[in-house]
């Protein structure tokens, strides 16, 4: 027996061939109320298992843009990739929350766990692709990170520090940088106030970003709290009265290996510094 359906007039009729030969029926209002219903509930129901399947996908990133109250610190991706923070080591237990591609003033939620003392950590960001790819063994990306940026926070009260992510990031061109200094550096583009590349720890000999084409200026900036005065303190090396940078020009298809040596800073560094209350 094979089922067919059509339309005849304003009729709506189901067709049977049986036994050579070829019956129809018409079909009812209520049948027809009943048919239809089925077939939107079953649409409704894979719409909602989709959807279910791309919640469970991300349900574990929190991607809100939390306000002052209840944000650590607020950032801004100057990326094109989406990226997912953590607190210095990729582990879902140190899951800080996703920053979207080109936002502007995201705020990261001010989590009591991890963020219970008022100081500075290390913010380590990958992108959402190597999340997704990697969720089954998220320490590989400590070795492959996008980047670690120093941040600082207050545990107790909203705050108004604002880090910027470099639309630098994320090139074909390896930059090596060796840090002999004892000192957290930042590495800035363009300016001491620049968006940040990320931060080098103190006496680590090879930390490795990968950047864009183009002329890139360097600029080294030491930032430390002190937890007596509550206060963040910024300086940088100062040559001839002006901030030391380190330009690099970089226009090519094949990726380059570049390197940038800390050490010169350490004679530069001056008398004087500022803070800034956290």
């Amino acid at each position: 027996m094979v089922l067919d359906a059509g339309i005849s007039g304003v009729y709506l009729f189901f067709s049977y061939y049986k036994d050579g030969g070829m019956k129809r029926f018409p079909i009812t209002g209520m049948a027809l109320l009943v048919m239809v219903s089925m077939f939107f509930v079953s649409c409704e129901q894979n719409a909602v298992s989709n959807e279910s399947a791309t919640n469970n996908e991300s349900s574990e990133v929190d991607f809100t843009n939390h306000p002052p109250t209840t944000a650590a610190f607020n950032v801004r991706n100057e990326t094109p990739f989406t990226l997912v923070a953590f607190r210095d080591s990729v582990n879902l237990a140190n899951l800080l929350g996703g920053i979207p591609a080109g936002s502007q003033n995201h705020g990261i939620w001010r989590n009591p766990v991890l963020f219970n003392v008022a100081g500075g950590v290390a913010m380590v960001l990958v992108t959402y692709e190597q999340f997704l790819a990697n969720k089954g063994n998220l320490s590989v990306l400590n070795n492959a990170p996008l980047t670690r940026m120093l941040v600082f926070h207050n545990h107790e009260q909203g705050n108004l520090m604002h880090y910027t992510i470099s639309g630098v990031l994320g090139g074909l061109h390896r930059l090596v940088v060796n840090n002999p200094t004892s000192f957290n550096v930042d590495l800035r583009i363009g300016g001491i106030q620049g968006a940040s590349l990320g931060f080098v720890p103190g006496a680590v000999q090879s930390a490795t970003f990968y950047i864009i084409d183009g002329n890139i200026n360097i600029f080294p900036v030491i930032r430390y709290f002190d937890p007596y005065r509550g206060t963040v303190v910024t300086f940088y090396p100062m040559a001839s009265g002006q901030p030391v940078s380190f330009p690099f020009n970089v226009f090519d298809t094949v990726p380059q290996m570049l390197t940038l040596d800390l050490t010169p800073i350490l004679g530069m560094l001056p008398d004087n510094f500022h803070g800034m209350t956290l």
